[in-house]
């Protein structure tokens, strides 16, 4: 037929490791007709660099016209990175000793750490989705927040002390950095707050 060409797995594929290419087709051996499975296979790009590649197979051995396996490819290397990104994030907030609050554009919190938990006796369960403005003690002015506000909007980084409340009722004195956090266009999409 027009088009066709063979290759082998390992050329087609370049594994880190030809071991894998086996391991796949190990798999195939164990799909039944129609089945169909996913999987990930590290390669290398022609540049040299490391390329993760997402696999679909469908076996269709049972169909005449067709009598083989049908590979879909994509490289999601990209998402990989964004993923393990994310994930070394999550471990150093979850580990700092610092309170951290992220909260969306408009104050409403997204996430807080374990130290935060801790400083205010609030769950991250009973925060996600709530206004910042839930930790305020009513010690500061208003003109205060005007400021804090003016400043974080504006695309600068805020410091200073806050006197806020605990979920005891307790005040407490917390020296902040509050910091915006900007997405590809360079739009405010959340901010940040350190804490101790």
């Amino acid at each position: 037929r027009s088009g066709e060409f063979k290759l082998p797995l390992p050329d087609l594929l370049q594994p880190e490791n030809d071991r894998e290419v086996e391991l796949l087709v190990q798999r195939f051996a164990r799909t039944a007709p129609g089945e169909s499975f996913r999987c990930e296979l590290l390669t290398w790009a022609p540049s040299g660099a490391p390329r993760w590649l997402e696999i679909d197979t469908r076996n269709l051995l049972a169909q005449p016209a067709f009598g083989g396996f049908v590979l879909e490819i994509g490289d999601i290397t990209a998402t990989r990175t964004d993923t393990a990104e994310r994930d070394l994030q999550a471990t150093l907030l979850q580990g700092l000793p610092d309170s951290v609050m992220v909260t969306d554009a408009g104050g409403l919190i997204q996430y807080v750490n374990p130290a935060f938990e801790l400083l205010t006796g609030y769950t991250a369960a009973e925060l996600i989705g709530r206004s910042a403005a839930i930790l305020k003690s009513g010690k500061q002015k208003a003109d205060f927040y005007r400021k804090l506000w003016e400043t974080i909007e504006s695309g600068n980084t805020f410091r200073g002390q806050l006197i806020n409340r605990k979920r005891t009722g307790d005040l407490y004195h917390e020296e902040i950095v509050i910091t915006p956090v900007r997405d590809e266009n360079d739009v405010i999409t959340g901010f940040v707050s350190v804490g101790r």
